[in-house]
């Protein structure tokens, strides 16, 4: 155990139970000691189970209560809750209402907090988008000027094999114009994969993006 983290438990292993089991095992603050409920089916107690959680069915055995320093009591049936308060101080124990209600506060939160990353996604993938664009005709523009060069490169050397030893000169710019089309050609081909890499990045944000809005939606 964690003692920098604070401690608690679940009595009933409900479906609305599930959702705050959920959210709190993500907080590195808490630390979920056991989930209790009778029902061995029950969906939190199955999810308990698959998360390396105690699954109990008696919180009165076992020591559960002294390790906890908070109980949440989800059950929302008023036998179980006198039971918990003849074992635990009433100041420890967080009843169905307030269980729900610091739920519903926290997934409001979760969705608000979302959503603003959502914006922010769908901005900076917007900017990408753009220069992705802007890069794109830049390219086409470098390929362009590179097929020139090359042309000019065929026709200089085609001079250069017409006049023989009188176009050493031609002959010299033709290799230089050959060795710039290569150098064009190799920026062109980095500049691509670049612009490759940068719109499989922003698949990966409209992504993410897409699973935020799922989640703010839930």
């Amino acid at each position: 155990m964690n003692d920098n983290k604070l401690r608690v438990g679940f009595v009933g292993g409900g479906k609305g139970g599930l959702e705050l089991l959920k959210v709190l095992i993500q907080s590195s603050l808490v630390e979920v000691a056991f989930v209790c409920d009778r029902n061995s089916s029950a969906p939190g107690v199955v999810f308990a189970r698959s998360h390396g959680i105690d699954a109990i069915s008696d919180f009165t055995t076992g020591g559960y209560l002294e390790r906890v320093d908070f109980v949440f009591e989800v059950t929302g049936v008023p036998v179980v809750m006198e039971a918990l308060r003849g074992r635990l101080e009433a100041r420890k124990i967080i009843n169905n209402e307030a269980a729900f209600f610091l739920f519903r506060v926290m997934a409001d939160y979760s969705r608000q907090m979302n959503a603003g990353i959502n914006r922010e996604i769908s901005h900076i993938s917007g900017q990408i988008t753009e220069n992705t664009g802007q890069t794109r005709k830049i390219l086409e523009n470098i390929r362009t000027i590179s097929n020139e060069l090359k042309i000019i490169s065929l026709n200089m050397s085609v001079e250069a094999a017409r006049l023989g030893s009188q176009a050493a000169g031609f002959t010299i710019i033709a290799t230089k114009v050959q060795d710039s089309v290569k150098t064009v050609k190799s920026l062109a081909d980095q500049i691509e994969k670049i612009n490759g890499d940068m719109t499989n990045t922003i698949h990966g944000i409209e992504a993410a993006r897409r699973k935020l809005s799922e989640e703010a939606t839930q």
